[in-house]
């Protein structure tokens, strides 16, 4: 009898739930942003104790719940946008991190002795860095990324504009890099 009533029941919620329209039902769900599944389960560690030297003429820009800080670099008659974020652990690793940014520029993945031959290695006063240059010719779009590695954490710099600005700054880029501290001077 039971199994009656659940058959009985199940027929009438499928008739009174289906619509005899004749166009389909659409649904539109949120874009997941793949570009970041690696960091979506980091969580960014936000200290006070960490500094660093920014040009007088870097514009401070709103911080995102993952930035340290974010800055608009004017250049000419355009600009650079860079951030700085600090992630507990090693957030991905080395070879993650560079071919999600590779991604974002429709690049193809580079194996970790590729990426290792092309970086540019720094030292700061709390410790070495690693300076990725990151160039799509298609978009006239590239990317100077810092990973700076100190204990227990990881700290990235990301420098994003056209291909121009981001050769004119690399220098700047490198400096600006080479200034992170522990304390305030």
């Amino acid at each position: 009898m039971k199994t009656t009533h659940h058959i009985l029941f199940i027929s009438l919620l499928l008739i009174f739930s289906c619509k005899s329209e004749s166009k389909p039902r659409t649904y539109k769900l949120p874009k997941e942003n793949l570009d970041n599944t690696l960091l979506d389960e980091v969580k960014p560690v936000l200290t006070e104790d960490i500094f660093w030297d920014k040009p007088n003429d870097w514009l401070e820009k709103d911080k995102d719940s993952f930035s340290l800080a974010n800055y608009e670099i004017p250049f000419n008659d355009n600009y650079a946008n860079l951030s700085i974020t600090k992630f507990a652990g090693d957030a991905g690793g080395i070879v993650a991190n560079v071919n999600r940014w590779r991604r974002q520029l429709g690049l193809e993945p580079m194996a970790l002795k590729d990426i290792q031959s092309n970086a540019l290695i720094g030292s700061s006063k709390i410790g070495d860095f690693f300076i990725y240059k990151i160039v799509s010719n298609n978009k006239n779009e590239a990317f100077l990324c810092s990973i700076l590695p100190i204990e227990g954490s990881t700290i990235f710099v990301k420098l994003k504009a056209t291909i121009d600005i981001v050769n004119s700054l690399e220098k700047v880029f490198y400096e600006f890099c080479s200034s992170f501290r522990g304390t305030k001077l």
